[in-house]
């Protein structure tokens, strides 16, 4: 399994997937405390760590029993896997499956392996109670049937310390340049003119317990115009900060990457570009847009010779309807492309904008959402949506939580299943304020429909945001995604 392989989705936070939709109750930001409005779109997972080769599929699918040929019997029963987020099976997760209506058919706890298993109707549900006191997320998967097989994250509750590098830039400063700054990934410092350069290091800024440094100069306009890079730079174990020493001297060379598109709705006054320079799985993006002439937009973007172990562009339009944002968007990951490179897209085969989305928390332990588009998602592998909410326990305890749902691309509308008294502290509260539901679309080509994307959706949602800006997550070298997502920010 590739490094960044879960590490993908679709929506938004300081990675994340924006926030979503138009709500009837009272505000309560759909953010995270991963799912922060600008991080990421599930605040699910933070996993900063890849399965070891073999380990998804070993989880995923258990061997057949004595007796039976896999290739040969039928599939009797719907099978979820529950991973910690050290990304090792997690026992004891509450897993209830439900029928196609949401009436509770039997609950179940994962065993040793991180699995729980029933036979199932076509169109049942499954939901899993990831989580306890702190923060608490819940998974319903929609149009189950035997065989499938459903990966699920448990959502870490403790208190993680943010890592820190302290970085010692090249020294000396080349003649022109005035003052600097260090990023890892899309974490960046403060510009400073003097002394080591701290940088934060949020979860989207490291992989497996690394990260690369860029480091930039600024001429006396503050434009970047010199550069120098350092990759696989260790994290303090303790979580505090890391020296980063010895970068390499500055260069002045920089890079231009062509983005094209065609096709452009018309109306529309501009589109939006983006790229990731990725280095062991951290994307390093840089996000630009262009005006729409005669239906097509181009821009240049500036790129890093040398740095990129992999390379993604994206083209993406934006839409107002109802008070909800929608985009759509087209993203390919290919091979660190030569300076002077160009990837064209065909903006007429973006996914259907959105019109609307809307919760009714009326019945607040059973939520619903519905949502509108100008068009069917038809070739879509399926979607996501999400419904936070933040709650303060009994004992004081401030809860950010939220109910994530997965289901197939047919899906216009949702409603939270039934479930057992023992869940009611995963449930919103009557009178809770829900606010900025997020739901997303998602088609990628190396995925081939519903049935593959319960195990792969992990990795679809972790869609970034940056003001007006979508980011699509990290793809397969060759792979392309396209995606539509909507949200609210309150």
């Amino acid at each position: 399994m590739r490094p960044h392989s879960l590490r993908r989705i679709l929506l938004l936070a300081s990675t994340v997937m924006v926030p979503f939709a138009c709500v009837n109750s009272s505000s309560s930001p759909l953010g995270q405390q991963p799912f922060d409005g600008g991080d990421r779109f599930d605040s699910r997972v933070d996993y900063d760590g890849a399965l070891p080769d073999g380990a998804l599929p070993d989880l995923v699918q258990p061997p057949p029993p004595d007796g039976g040929d896999a290739a040969d019997a039928a599939p009797t029963t719907a099978t979820v896997t529950v991973l910690g987020t050290n990304a090792l099976p997690k026992a004891g997760v509450a897993v209830v499956f439900q029928d196609a209506t949401g009436a509770v058919v039997e609950a179940k706890t994962t065993d040793a392996f991180g699995r729980a298993s029933r036979s199932v109707v076509d169109g049942s549900m499954v939901t899993v109670a990831t989580g306890g006191s702190g923060r608490r997320e819940l998974f319903t998967f929609l149009g189950i049937k035997n065989g499938a097989q459903i990966l699920a994250f448990d959502v870490d509750i403790g208190s993680t310390a943010q890592p820190t590098f302290s970085v010692d830039v090249p020294l000396p400063l080349p003649v022109g340049t005035l003052s600097y700054s260090a990023q890892a990934g899309d974490c960046a410092s403060a510009i400073l003119g003097q002394g080591p350069v701290t940088v934060y290091l949020q979860q989207r800024c490291q992989n497996g317990g690394k990260s690369p440094i860029v480091a930039f100069g600024y001429d006396d306009g503050s434009n970047k115009s010199v550069w120098s890079f350092q990759k696989g730079n260790a994290l303090a174990t303790d979580g505090g900060v890391a020296q980063v020493t010895g970068l390499p001297a500055w260069s002045s060379t920089f890079g231009t990457f062509g983005i094209t598109t065609t096709n452009a709705p018309a109306a529309l006054q501009a589109v939006s570009f983006s790229t990731a320079e990725t280095v062991g799985g951290v994307p390093l993006h840089s996000d630009s847009a262009g005006p729409v002439t005669g239906g097509t937009a181009s821009v240049q973007m500036r790129m890093l010779p040398g740095y990129a172990d992999a390379f993604q562009s994206q083209a993406s339009v934006q839409t107002f309807a109802q008070l909800i944002g929608s985009w759509s968007f087209i993203s390919k990951a290919v091979a660190p492309p030569a300076s002077g490179a160009t990837q064209a897209y065909d903006l007429a085969q973006l996914m259907p904008a959105f019109t609307g989305v809307t919760v009714d928390a009326t019945d607040a332990a059973h939520p619903k959402m519905v949502w509108t588009s100008v068009a069917p998602f038809t070739g879509a592998d399926g979607g996501f949506a999400r419904i936070p909410w933040s709650a303060r326990t009994d004992a004081g305890v401030s809860e950010t939580n939220g109910w994530t749902f997965v289901f197939p691309a047919s899906t216009t509308n949702l409603q939270g299943p039934q479930l057992p008294a023992s869940l009611d502290a995963w449930v919103p509260p009557t009178g809770v304020g829900i606010s900025a539901p997020v739901v997303a679309f998602v088609e990628e080509d190396d995925i081939p429909g519903y049935d593959a994307l319960l195990t792969k959706y992990p990795s679809l949602s972790t869609l970034d945001a940056n003001g007006a800006f979508i980011r699509a997550p990290l793809l397969p070298l060759g792979v392309t995604l396209r995606a539509a997502y909507a949200y609210n920010p309150g």
